[in-house]
């Protein structure tokens, strides 16, 4: 599989019903909720790269971050890009 986020060569290590857990060698292993899976699939990549950043700031140290929200931009920012 490819990583959602960076298009790299990846594995999807769990069929978990709640979450689509990816190993990728750039980003390194990272959890997407089910809830906003396909909601983060249609961002661009700046909003890909933003939502695991986010996640990784708020997961605890030695936790595997999970992308459970996706991040708000707001009407302008989406022309300037």
């Amino acid at each position: 599989m490819q990583c959602p986020i960076c298009g790299a060569s990846a594995k999807h290590l769990t069929g978990d019903i709640e979450a689509f857990t990816v190993a990728c060698p750039r980003c390194g292993d990272y959890l997407v909720a089910e809830s906003c899976f396909n909601g983060f699939l249609r961002l661009d990549l700046d909003g890909r790269t933003e939502a695991l950043a986010a996640a990784k700031r708020s997961a605890a140290p030695g936790a595997v971050p999970t992308i459970s929200g996706l991040p708000h931009r707001s009407w302008w920012q989406r022309l300037w890009q």
